[in-house]
Order: structure tokens, then C-alpha cells, then sequence
């Protein structure tokens, strides 16, 4: 798979620096540790993997980017909901 390993390291660094630090409380009791944080990361690496496959044009990147994450873009397609719903609000969601 083209990028695979590319893929997991980012996935796993996205992991431990929501989940882990959200569950550590550090640094500042989990400041800056969200699901929407979460999910954005994630679909910065599909828009990442597009552009480093050749599967869209620097033409057609903005596009991209205004259709995956603009304001009518899909969202999170339901992943923030559902993280937030099964596995509630990380640190830095609970601090006001």
C-alpha cells in the first residue's frame, strides 16, 4: 500500500497527541485536545494522501480543501459525533 507506513505514523502521533494527552492531563490539563481537532487532523492526511498520489491537481486543491472541510463540506462525516457520543469530550473539550 503507497504510503501505508506514512499513514500510520501520522494516524498514531494524531492518537497519542489527542488521546494521550487528553488522559495525562498534560500539558495544562489537556489544553488543546479535542475530537474536532481529532478528526480535522484526519481529514488533512486524506487531503494529504490525495496530493501525494497525484489523485488531484495543486488546480484543484483548493477546491478540494473548501469541499472537505468548508463550510458545506461533509464535516467529519458523523466520526466527530460518534467519538464524542461513545467515548465523551476530551480534556481540552471540558475546559471552559
Amino acid at each position: 500500500m503507497k504510503g501505508g507506513w506514512g499513514t500510520a505514523e501520522a494516524v498514531g502521533g494524531n492518537v497519542v497527541h489527542e488521546l494521550a494527552q487528553s488522559v495525562v492531563q498534560y500539558p495544562d490539563n489537556g489544553w488543546g485536545t479535542s475530537w474536532q481537532d481529532y478528526t480535522l487532523s484526519g481529514a488533512g492526511m486524506y487531503i494529504g494522501g490525495m496530493i501525494t498520489t497525484g489523485s488531484i491537481t495543486p488546480y484543484d486543491l483548493a477546491g478540494v480543501i473548501k469541499d472537505t472541510v468548508g463550510p458545506n463540506g461533509p464535516g467529519s462525516m458523523g466520526f466527530f459525533q460518534m467519538f464524542n457520543y461513545v467515548l465523551g469530550p476530551l480534556a481540552g473539550q471540558r475546559l471552559s
